[in-house]
């Protein structure tokens, strides 16, 4: 029996917050600021992983590419080959 702990991947503590702020801050105040910090990052490591996905795909391509015009060269050069040992 294999367990799905996939619903505790995106819990954050917002009790968290409150260990480093300073005694001359608002809470509520600190907590929606960590909050929308959290946020932004989230927002930029998945603009950052779209962008590798992308350019993956991209080099994948590539990659596909250069290993068929390999091939394509050895099949031209095994045929001249054989067609010099022929003649």
């Amino acid at each position: 029996m294999s367990l799905n702990y996939s619903k505790w991947d995106n819990i954050v503590c917002s009790s968290d917050d409150d260990d480093d702020c300073h005694p001359n801050i608002d809470k509520k105040l600190w907590r929606r600021l960590m909050k929308e910090k959290r946020e932004r990052k989230a927002q930029e490591e998945q603009a950052l992983k779209a962008k590798l996905e992308k350019e993956n795909e991209k080099d994948k391509k590539m990659l596909a590419n250069l290993k068929a015009s390999i091939t394509e060269d050895t099949k031209a050069e095994t045929t001249k080959k054989m067609k010099s040992i022929e003649l």
